[in-house]
């Protein structure tokens, strides 16, 4: 992903999904990808996503939170997306 995100204008950002969770390895690996980002989505988050039908609107906050925290893996919860 990170090779493809290189080829790509500054700012690009892919979004990798999971119908369950990321590996330890992926979620560390995804951090060395700043500042071509990769957002890991899990399935939690596209669930909760997918529920309140604020896709864009969570895909801005995960954003967010990777640019100011350095968090690919930011998880919406009940408790974080209010």
């Amino acid at each position: 992903m990170r090779s493809q995100l290189l080829r790509r204008p500054a700012g690009t950002i892919g979004l990798m999904f999971s119908k369950k969770t990321f590996t330890k390895p992926a979620i560390y690996l995804a951090h060395f990808t700043m500042p071509q980002a990769v957002l890991l989505w899990s399935g939690i988050d596209i669930q909760v996503a997918m529920n309140e039908g604020r896709i864009s609107e969570f895909l801005r906050l995960k954003h967010r939170a990777s640019c100011e925290d350095g968090i690919p893996d930011y998880e919406l919860r009940e408790k974080s997306i209010s």
